[in-house]
């Protein structure tokens, strides 16, 4: 685990981060250094002490070929009750670690017990239907968008960023192939012990810049978004939507943010 490039260690700074904050531990797979930097490292909450940066060094796939093992044995050496896995292309904007924990601060006064929260979510079915109505408070270069009111419960959150408390014993399959569904399987292992899953009010801004530190205004200018009707990348997403529908069939159907299992 590395903190930049793959040449430094990562930091550990162990600190509070003072009275009404949490000390978080970001869990964050790189696989494009210069894309890291243009989001997610360019984050304002990049740059305050008391949290723990656990940046994985996974350039051209060499450390891991599957991101559930990597969010494994990564959470399993996090120091932090409030593990934050987090996408190398998401920019954290000024206020979202204080919304964050005024939206904790509420949800704990309801549901202390909370499994997994995140930045979108997927409403839950009602009567069997199974209808896509996302909630949250995200950017990317196909919306924007706030729904009220928040926190809200969800099915499913979108693995741009997802937040777990460690002691729930919740953790990514570490069996799960590739890099897509783990979201939806981490839901439904909430699901299986009665915990809950919500979308919070604290905005993300999802592909604000490219490698090269253009803004994406619009999904082609993404290249990871073209990149999604490959026949490679559809491969490796069947695999892991196979696994998915097949270790919880008992539960079909059931709805990610971009995929439904029926």
């Amino acid at each position: 685990m590395t903190d930049s490039g793959g040449t430094h260690p990562a930091n550990r700074e162990m600190g509070d981060v003072g009275h009404g904050h949490r000390s978080i531990s970001f869990i964050v797979a790189v696989n494009d250094w210069d894309e890291a930097r243009q989001n997610l490292l360019d984050s304002p909450i990049r740059k305050r002490e008391g949290h723990e940066w656990m940046l994985v060094d996974n350039v051209g796939n060499q450390a891991y070929d599957s991101i559930s093992k990597l969010y494994f044995d990564a959470a399993e050496a996090a120091k932090h009750e409030l593990l934050c896995f987090v996408h190398q292309d998401v920019f954290l904007p000024e206020a979202w670690e204080s919304d964050l924990v005024k939206q904790l601060d509420e949800l704990e006064r309801s549901d202390p017990d909370w499994a997994v929260i995140g930045a979108v979510g997927v409403s839950p079915n009602e009567n069997g239907a199974m209808e896509r109505h996302l909630v949250g408070n995200w950017r990317d270069p196909r919306c924007d968008v706030r729904t009220n009111p928040l926190p809200k419960r969800v099915q499913s959150l979108d693995e741009l960023w997802l937040g777990i408390r460690k002691s729930s014993g919740l953790r990514f399959d570490p069996s799960l192939p590739g890099f897509h569904c783990y979201g939806m399987d981490v839901a439904l292992q909430a699901r299986a012990v009665g915990l809950s899953c919500y979308a919070v009010d604290a905005r993300v801004w999802h592909k604000r810049r490219d490698g090269a530190g253009n803004e994406i205004r619009r999904a082609e200018q993404s290249p990871k978004i073209l990149r999604r009707s490959d026949p490679d990348f559809l491969e490796e997403r069947a695999s892991s939507i196979e696994y998915v529908s097949r270790k919880w069939a008992r539960y079909r159907p059931f709805q990610s943010t971009s995929w439904s299992w029926t």
